[in-house]
Formats: C-alpha cells, structure tokens, sequence
C-alpha cells in the first residue's frame, strides 16, 4: 500500500491511500475534510460519472466495500480525480481551467507523440466523465497537455502542481 499526502490551504492534511491494484480508501479521505461519503454518491456532479464509469470499466467494479484493517469504501483508480474534485474545490476549479484551456485551444493534447482532440478521445464518455478521464490519462502519463510556443512544444507535468501531486501517477 503506498500513501500520497497533500497540505491544502485549509492546512488540513489529506492522505490518499492506495492499494497495489490503485483502488484508494474513500472513506479515510472524506472522513478528514468532514464530509459524508454517502454525498458523493449522490450529488448531480458525481452520479453521471460514475454511471459512465460502471459501464467502461465493467466488470471491474467502481467501488468496493472492505472490513477489517482495511476497512472503508475502496474506490476505483479512474474515479479518483472526479472524487478529488468533489472533496477538494481547489482541485475542481484547477481541473476546469485546465479543460477550459483545452476548449479553447490555448493548451493542446498528445498520445504517443500525436495530437488529439478531447472530443475524439473522450466525448463518447459524456463531457463530465470524459474530462476527468483526460485528466486521469495526463496524471497517469498516457497523455500530454502541452503549449505551443515560437520555440515548439512545452510539455506541462501536472504532477509538479500540489493540488495535482495528490493521485500518484503509477496507480492510474
């Protein structure tokens, strides 16, 4: 099991902890912001997505629940960026401007050395999903965000941002 700690600026100190499969302990998570699990679950954000979730990645499951040392829900690796967002609003508003650079041109996707479009690659997920994926893929290494520049391509490593360094990029 490997933990990845963040400070926000609420100087509370979240620890993701995640098993060798990727699957992390939601349950530890929302426990120290304060919050219920049982909101995530609901909330008009996260039902579609976990919806799209439970259908791409079948028959792995989105969740799991596990008792003993363990003990807690145990969520999926491609749910981790949309249940970052949900916990942490820091994360939500960066992962929208991201997407929104994206939108607009102003920042650029890469696999294997080829640009892709957002809507290519992910629009059959439904746009929310679909940008929390991207998000999961750039984080994992699978995809590249980069700027353009008189001098060429400037890759951007999202790890080397805090709020981003949160979900370690070998579980994803």
């Amino acid at each position: 099991m490997t933990s990845t700690t963040l400070i926000n600026d609420t100087a509370k100190e979240l620890t993701f902890t995640f098993r060798e499969d990727g699957y992390f302990n939601m349950t530890k998570a929302a426990t120290v912001f304060g919050k219920n699990l049982s909101d995530f679950w609901k909330n008009d954000f996260a039902a579609p997505v976990i919806s799209e979730l439970k259908n791409a990645l079948y028959p792995s499951p989105v969740s799991y629940n596990l008792t003993g040392c363990e003990w807690g829900t145990w969520g999926h690796p491609k749910l981790a960026v949309s249940f970052a967002r949900w916990l942490i609003v820091q994360i939500s508003v960066a992962c929208d401007l991201l997407i929104t650079d994206v939108i607009q041109g102003e920042l650029k996707i890469y696999r294997n050395g080829q640009q892709v479009s957002i809507r290519d690659e992910f629009g059959h997920y439904g746009l929310a999903t679909g940008c929390d994926l991207l998000i999961s893929e750039i984080l994992a290494g699978r995809a590249v965000v980069a700027s353009q520049t008189p001098e060429g391509r400037v890759d951007i490593d999202l790890h080397a941002f805090p709020l981003f360094s949160i979900i370690p990029r070998e579980i994803l």
